[in-house]
């Protein structure tokens, strides 16, 4: 009877961590929109940074269509935080929104068109510290928006998980 008890209590806790490690991998990608998700952590994987450390991103975009390619266009400067490039919200420790203004119109420069097919996933870097000061010290809520172009004729916008860094002194 120990025997099969234990047996139950070993199996059921490795149910439950299984489903726990599940809802994780799932909670790290935003919502899919458009066939396509986003994902936002730091590119050290900490969540932790030292005030005024930089806040380097990477930012994934994934196709979960079946059948579609998309174009994501990214401009080389992410300063110019314009409609075709990604847009953040931050919020500080204090809940205020410092959320980096969006430039009101796009006026052209370098920058790449990517494709990205079914099942593929395309990768970028962002220094977040060029957009937003990280000075107050606790935890920064962060949610990255990118518009996508399934076709010429449409246009969606996408949204990253909610990132968590904490400033410690």
């Amino acid at each position: 009877m120990k025997n099969q008890l234990c047996f139950i209590l070993v199996f059921t806790v490795m149910a439950v961590r299984q489903v726990h490690a599940d809802d994780m991998k799932t909670n790290m990608w935003g919502d899919a929109t458009c066939n396509a998700q986003m994902s936002l952590e730091l590119k050290d994987q900490n969540i932790e940074i030292k005030a005024n450390q930089p806040v380097d991103l990477v930012i994934h975009i994934k196709n979960v269509s079946s059948n579609e390619t998309f174009s994501v266009y990214q401009s080389l400067a992410i300063v110019d935080n314009s409609l075709v490039n990604f847009s953040f919200g931050v919020t500080s420790p204090s809940g205020k929104d410092i959320s980096p203004k969006p430039a009101e119109y796009y006026n052209g420069g370098s920058g790449g068109e990517y494709q990205i097919a079914q099942g593929q996933t395309k990768e970028f870097d962002c220094n977040l510290s060029y957009l937003c000061k990280f000075n107050e010290m606790g935890t920064y809520k962060i949610i990255a928006k990118k518009r996508l172009w399934p076709d010429l004729n449409k246009q969606c916008e996408i949204t990253s998980n909610p990132l968590y860094v904490t400033v410690v002194p």
